[in-house]
């Protein structure tokens, strides 16, 4: 059997800062007219004078450790076996808003995600194939109605196909069958404006 090793680290950062405002007291202003427009007919408000609908600070830290070796087994017979570590650091400071007082808060989540795979090739230009594999994604951009940042959304999913070559270097087809599931998917709120729920 032959091994090909694949050992990596990876760094990321996130700095994100989200202001809004919105003064919802204010009459509508007459619709444009699209064949006369005429834009200075109501004037814009200067920025400072609407009121402040949130304002929020994100720094997210994120370090990844991951591990992965593919074995020959056979000629035509190959597994590939991984598994990775996830750590995020979330700071978040929101600023006196409509979901509440000024507030900091941190949060750290982390998960260990393996993925395996197999492909067996009983002639050369016919691949069969399966895999299975875990996801992890923190979300530092999405709050429910009281502020909170979500929890990290996570899946799982499984796919077995056969892929064949039917002519050589320049044209492939693949039949596949893939399934999916995922939790705390961020989904948008129905009743506040700019809140999120998690779903899956």
């Amino acid at each position: 059997m032959q091994h090909t090793l694949l050992v990596g680290v990876d760094l990321s950062r996130v700095d994100n800062r989200a202001v809004a405002r919105f003064d919802f007291s204010q009459a509508f202003p007459t619709p444009i007219n699209i064949f006369d427009p005429e834009y200075s007919s109501v004037p814009n408000p200067s920025t400072e004078s609407l009121p402040l609908f949130f304002d929020n600070d994100i720094r997210a830290d994120r370090l990844g450790i991951y591990l992965q070796d593919q074995i020959d087994i056979l000629d035509n017979l190959m597994l590939v076996a991984g598994l990775r570590y996830d750590t995020v650091e979330t700071n978040l400071v929101s600023g006196t808003n409509v979901f509440g007082p000024e507030e900091e808060t941190n949060q750290t989540d982390d998960a260990f995600t393996p993925r395996i795979g197999i492909v067996y090739q009983p002639i050369e230009p016919i691949s069969l194939y399966a895999n299975y594999a875990r996801s992890f994604n923190p979300s530092f951009n999405t709050f429910d109605a009281n502020g909170d940042s979500l929890p990290p959304e996570e899946g799982e999913g499984f796919e077995v196909g056969i892929r064949g070559e039917i002519i050589e270097n320049r044209l492939t087809a693949t039949l596949a069958y893939f399934d999916i599931t995922k939790q705390n998917v961020a989904t948008a709120d129905p009743i506040p404006p700019f809140a999120s729920v998690a779903t899956g």
